[in-house]
């Protein structure tokens, strides 16, 4: 279990900012495939896996809050600033 918040952060990168250069597509509600986003993780953390994301799509920010959104086998960043 990769428990480092360095990937956290990578993966709201990832979903917010440069899905894109993974060749990543967004659907209209802002959700991405899990697969594919996996294979992008990978990139900076080979040995990731799902239940890494799933681990990081249950955990709160410090306002209580989920930073992710896992709906079927799809990911999206929740906006919340």
């Amino acid at each position: 279990m990769i428990k480092s918040i360095s990937f956290s952060k990578t993966m709201s990168y990832i979903l917010r900012y440069s899905y894109n250069d993974f060749n990543i597509k967004k659907d209209s509600e802002g959700y991405v495939d899990i697969d594919e986003f996996l294979i992008a993780l990978r990139k900076n953390f080979p040995k990731a896996t799902i239940n890494d994301i799933r681990y990081w799509s249950e955990q709160k920010n410090k306002d209580g809050k989920l930073r992710f959104t896992i709906k079927e086998n799809k990911i999206k960043a929740n906006y919340i600033h």
